[in-house]
């Protein structure tokens, strides 16, 4: 067992401690041995080397650097320390307010240091897999992704909010899905209010909407504009073509434009990085699950061989139950527990709702197990909550995916 610097993170300011271990039967402050009493540093180079110089004494090898997850503000310190030669340990917060010895609610920093070192003592902290340099590019890659994904989302939402106050007859004409188009785009950066529907042309519309579309398309192009002044002429709006909002509407395009084009582009690279991958075979090989989603999935999952049964991955996602005991009662499982890779379990259910809307008549499984857990108990179903038969085919998804991974490093032997 290690020695332990443990530290109590915080944004740009931590503290730490080095701590050897006694007896762990006599309690958090009698169990341990505090060699160097915690201290305050800031997150600079500076203080890191004088942190180095107060351990120095004590070989690499025989101390454990352990500190709590705190979202991202641990990470400067857990890469500082592991290019010095430490092993470090990352702890769920859960883990160490689990070993407080005390029902009393405290909060302090220099406590938070011993019981971060009491929780290593107990057992309860375990060196984690360190992911290569390739698999955290391709997960930082698919999060900036996903992140872009949602800014998308709002500028799309903010462009509807205004073409309802400058042309509302653009979503009753082309819809939700068809309003984002490049072609349709184009004609609202064109016309991007009712009274300039009204004034252009057919064909100066028509030419925009090819421009940036496909031209052989012109004469469907043409019957959507037709429909679209016939809705515009009855059709209230409530500012007037000067307002600064019409010329942000045409602005609010291409910034949709530019990020939709960066989405893809970006898309392709995380599909070229994981596409020899085991893990991306292996989600391709089911109905529904395309290139870009089973690189979200494989980027997130990582090396699949850490895993020694698919319960371990099921975990990891955070889709496992949580238990429930109470007096006399049996054992009960709840809710899942969400401890896991949030950005894992977000693709496994898009996963998953993909597999469900391409059902084949040769490939039910899915479906049938969903319509087995939702349905009406009468008739031979479960009557679950649609979120939970969801999480349970999330769990079916991952054990036939770890499967069939291993299927396939078996025939690359």
């Amino acid at each position: 067992m290690y020695d332990v610097l443990a530290i109590d993170g915080g944004k740009g300011r931590s503290c730490y401690g080095l701590m050897k271990n006694v007896d762990v039967t006599l309690g958090i402050r009698d169990g341990m041995e505090t060699v160097i009493r915690p201290k305050f540093f800031r997150h600079t180079a500076e203080d890191l080397d004088a942190i180095l110089k107060a351990v120095a004494k004590y070989p690499k090898e025989e101390v454990a650097v352990v500190m709590e997850s705190t979202g991202i503000y641990h990470l400067p310190l857990a890469r500082s320390f592991r290019a010095r030669g430490f092993t470090v340990i990352v702890v769920n917060p859960l883990i160490t307010g689990r070993d407080q010895p005390t029902l009393r609610k405290t909060k302090y920093d220099e406590g938070d240091v011993a019981k971060i070192a009491n929780s290593y003592f107990k057992g309860n902290c375990n060196i984690q897999y360190i992911r290569t340099k390739e698999e955290e590019d391709a997960a930082e890659l698919s999060r900036e992704i996903e992140h872009s994904k949602g800014v998308l989302a709002a500028y799309k939402n903010e462009l509807r909010q205004l073409l309802y106050k400058t042309a509302p007859a653009y979503e009753i004409v082309y819809g939700k899905s068809s309003l984002f188009e490049k072609a349709t785009l184009a004609l609202i950066q064109k016309c991007p209010h009712a009274d300039r529907i009204a004034s252009v042309s057919e064909e100066e519309a028509l030419d925009a909407m090819c421009g940036a579309g496909l031209p052989r398309y012109r004469e469907s192009y043409r019957e959507g504009f037709r429909r679209l002044r016939k809705e515009n002429a009855s059709r209230l709006f409530s500012l007037d073509s000067d307002s600064p909002a019409v010329e942000g509407i045409e602005h609010l395009i291409d910034s949709i434009l530019a990020l939709k084009a960066e989405i893809r582009e970006r898309e392709e690279d995380l599909v070229n990085r994981e596409k020899d991958r085991n893990e991306f075979r292996a989600l391709e090989s089911f109905r529904g699950i395309g290139g870009v989603l089973a690189a979200h999935i494989s980027a997130e999952a990582g090396d699949l061989s850490r895993f020694s049964k698919p319960q371990k991955l099921i975990s990891y996602a955070g889709l496992d139950p949580s238990k429930e005991q109470s007096g006399k009662s049996l054992d009960t499982n709840g809710a899942v527990t969400k401890r896991g890779n949030r950005h894992l379990r977000k693709w496994l259910y898009v996963a998953v709702m993909s597999i469900l809307m391409h059902p084949k008549a040769d490939d039910r499984e899915f479906t049938d197990y969903y319509q087995m857990k939702r349905g009406d108990k009468r008739k031979g179903g479960q009557s679950h909550h649609h979120f939970y038969a969801m999480t349970a085919c999330c769990n079916k998804l991952i054990r036939k995916f770890y499967f069939r991974y291993l299927d396939l490093a078996k025939e690359k032997r």
